[in-house]
Formats: structure tokens, C-alpha cells, sequence
């Protein structure tokens, strides 16, 4: 039987996806923001023995993801993984063979992240909005109260999280999206207008949360609109790679508070630890053809 996606969950006394160490493995590319998303929730969770990654090469061609090979390797010091890793369970050269060793009639796209069962052979899961949710609550259980106690979902907030996400971290996705892949300047200008326009809302948003003395999107904690949001902002730096000449910004100095929100973020290490500005600047070359001066991180005023 075809599929398109793979939607089930780790769960605790689970009937196929129990909870267990040295099972499972989080395909990833932190030049993704969906995989970085869940990446993010692994981590502050405490997640890593249970879910280690696997990093695919930062490049993304019309055959999806694929692996570094041990020639690719042998040019960086062990344990760098701005190449990525090799395909520790299979030898495999792509992500989509994971995929259609899940499912040889798999139809949908070979996405990260991507969570493996290592002893049923399959997928567990390929949406990143369903894995931050069970990341976040079906181990605790298992982690120690430091991590158990974190919550980036908690149910008073729920309401409130959605609406953030709807009203913000959607709004400056899809604008972003849309300008950093303009196949014409009309669609450029168009995705970049917007774009603009959605980050001057968030920062006027987080000038009245910080005047009120919050640095988080929701609530006095951090929670997933922060998560979703900061994966799109840290990659603003991406509009540059085009043929349209997109005009220079500086977050501190055009967007002060979302600034302030961003760096707040950033010296967690949840957050800084999965964002590799090589690793995003790489992809955006590979990508577009271009090289550019503007750093990300001078994008972001980092550097």
C-alpha cells in the first residue's frame, strides 16, 4: 500500500514504537528549519541517547538528501559534521532510500527530519510539528526532572502558542520562503515586500512583550512559537542568494527588539548548538550559484 507520510509516535508501553534506547535514530540537516525544529526539542528535552542524529549533506538536489561520502570525510577533522555523517545503519548514499526501504511505494517527499526504527526497519515519524509534541511529553517518564520538567507545549499556553504561530511564525515562514526561492524578480519583490512588512509586525509585537519585561513570545517561558519563529528569522540572511539585489538590513539595528528576542534565544544552547551559519551559508551557495559578502551572522548582528 502507498503512502505520503509517516505519522506514527515513540510512546511510552507503545505497542510498535515503545520507548527505548538504541532504537531509534533523528535524520536530520540543520540547514533545514523543520529539522532544526525538532532538533531544538531533542536537545532541550534531554533526548540525545534516545534519539542520536544523522546528518545528511548540507546540499539538496531534485533527488533530495544525500549523505557525504568517506572521500568528502577524510577532508575534515572527526567529528565535524558540517559535511554531514555517513549513513551509520545502511551505507546509504540518499535519504529517499530510507524512504522507500520504509515503503517501497512511498509517493510523498523525502523529507527531513525523519525518525528511524532501527529494529522494525522503518519510519516513525517524517512531520517535525508532530515530533516537537511527543518529543515533549511522551519521555518524561524517563529524563530526570531537569528535562522533564521543560514544556514547550504546556496546556494553559496552547491557545495562545497557536495563535502566535498562525498570526507570526506562519506568516514570516511563508514570506520568507517565498523570497528566497523567487524564480522571477516579480515574485521577489513581491515575497521580499512581505517579508519586511512581517518582521516589523513581530518586532513591534516584542517591543510591548519586552516593555512588560518578557523576552519570550508566550507567557515568562519559552515555548514552541519561539522555537518555530527563530528557525525562519535565523535564516533571513538567505535572501541575499539571488539574481534581484535584495536591500541590506540589520535586525539590531531596523528590528531592535526582535533582535533582542533573537539573541536571547541564541545563547541557549539548544538553539545555538543546531545552528551551523557554514553549514546554511554552504546550502545557500550550492543552491543559487551565488556568493555573497553578507554573512548570515552579520545579518543577524552576531559577528
Amino acid at each position: 500500500m502507498s503512502v505520503k507520510s509517516f505519522n506514527n509516535i515513540i510512546s511510552k508501553g507503545g505497542p510498535r514504537f515503545p520507548i527505548e534506547k538504541n532504537r531509534y535514530n533523528l535524520y536530520v540537516s540543520f540547514t533545514c528549519p523543520f529539522a532544526q525544529r525538532a532538533a531544538i526539542v531533542r536537545q532541550l528535552k534531554g533526548l540525545e541517547e534516545y534519539l542520536p542524529l544523522v546528518h545528511t549533506h548540507y546540499s539538496l538536489d531534485s533527488k533530495g538528501w544525500r549523505f557525504p561520502t568517506k572521500e568528502e570525510l577524510s577532508s575534515v577533522p572527526e567529528g565535524d559534521i558540517t559535511l554531514g555523517t555517513l549513513e551509520p545503519n545502511y551505507g546509504l548514499e540518499r535519504i529517499s532510500e530510507l524512504y522507500f526501504k520504509a515503503n517501497p511505494n512511498y509517493e510523498g517527499r523525502w523529507t527531513v527530519p525523519a525518525l528511524w526504527d532501527k529494529k522494525e526497519e522503518t519510519l516513525v515519524n517524517n512531520e517535525s510539528g508532530e515530533m516537537v509534541r511527543f518529543f515533549n511529553t511522551e519521555f518524561n517518564d524517563f529524563l530526570p526532572d531537569d528535562y522533564k520538567h521543560v514544556d514547550v507545549y504546556p496546556n494553559e499556553l496552547q491557545s495562545q502558542v497557536e495563535s502566535f504561530n498562525e498570526q507570526f511564525g506562519d506568516a514570516v515562514g511563508k514570506a520568507f520562503f517565498k523570497t528566497s526561492f523567487a524564480q522571477n524578480k516579480e515574485d521577489f519583490e513581491a515575497g521580499y515586500k512581505a517579508l519586511l512588512e512581517e518582521l516589523k509586525k513581530v518586532d513591534k509585537y516584542f517591543e510591548e512583550r519586552q516593555e512588560k519585561g518578557s523576552f519570550f513570545a508566550i507567557g515568562s517561558q519559552l515555548t514552541e512559537a519561539d522555537i518555530k519563529l527563530f528557525t525562519s528569522v535565523v535564516r533571513v540572511g538567505r535572501v541575499y542568494y539571488n539574481d534581484y539585489g535584495a536591500q541590506r538590513f540589520s535586525l539590531a539595528k531596523d528590528y531592535p527588539h526582535l533582535h533582542k528576542w533573537f539573541l536571547n534565544l541564541y545563547k541557549i544552547p539548544a538553539f545555538k548548538d543546531t545552528t551551523d551559519f557554514v553549514q546554511l551559508t554552504k546550502s545557500a551557495e550550492s543552491r543559487s550559484g551565488k556568493t555573497v559578502s553578507e554573512k548570515f551572522e552579520s545579518v543577524l548582528d552576531l559577528a
